[in-house]
């Protein structure tokens, strides 16, 4: 064998020992390139003409405020200009100080009375002159004045500047809350949080009376409203 054929096979055994090595670094480059393109494809991303977001509402634990009024005292006797009690016809009779109170939320305090009821039984007094749809007008010959077996009521301000509403048995708002209220609405029945106003009720009586008994009894009501 000569030199020639000698380097020949030399470099059969060395490229057969290379090939192994280019072959891997072959397929090395193919994935670095295909890994390369993947990493530079832009992602896709969905389109919308819309969007939205999840919000939460927390609620406190505190208790949901409650539409209350409170009226003291419960309970009240007219005292008239006659000492002896209500004279006839059209006595006048007013209560002591009557406080109402609103409660937690803001109303309007409307205000109702009610016929008077003979004690033992008898006669009502009807109650006049609240001047709503159905109500007795009072009349007492020709005059504005409660007739026979009829009276009417009135709210006043304890400071009495002005008067509230003629009572019907109707709630109606009781413009005597917020007539010396300073700062208030004055006139009107609208009552803030927890405010008080002090009132009175007046009374004339009946041109005369069917039933004599010692006394008859009634009721008013206030009420607070939306």
């Amino acid at each position: 064998m000569n030199a020639t054929d000698s380097l020949r096979t030399f470099r059969r055994r060395m490229d057969a020992l290379v090939e192994p090595l280019r072959r891997v670094w072959r397929v090395g480059l193919v994935v670095a390139v295909g890994l390369a393109t993947i990493e530079l494809a832009p992602s896709a991303t969905a389109q919308s003409a819309s969007g939205s977001v999840a919000v939460d509402i927390p609620i406190s634990s505190a208790p949901m405020p409650t539409r209350s009024i409170t009226v003291s005292p419960n309970a009240a006797t007219y005292i008239c200009a006659n000492p002896d009690g209500l004279s006839f016809p059209n006595g006048r009779c007013n209560t002591e100080r009557i406080t109402i109170r609103n409660g937690a939320v803001p109303s309007r305090i409307l205000v109702n009375g009610a016929d008077a009821v003979p004690e033992g039984g008898g006669t009502n007094w009807v109650l006049c002159g609240g001047a709503v749809t159905g109500d007795p007008t009072c009349v007492n010959a020709g005059q504005p004045q409660p007739g026979a077996d009829q009276y009417r009521e009135s709210t006043v301000p304890f400071f009495p500047f002005s008067q509230g509403p003629i009572l019907s048995n109707t709630p109606k708002c009781d413009t005597a809350f917020t007539a010396f209220t300073f700062g208030g609405s004055g006139g009107s029945c609208d009552a803030g949080p927890n405010q008080s106003s002090g009132e009175t009720v007046a009374l004339t009586g009946p041109a005369s009376s069917t039933t004599m008994p010692d006394s008859f009894s009634t009721a008013i009501m206030w009420t607070a409203s939306p």
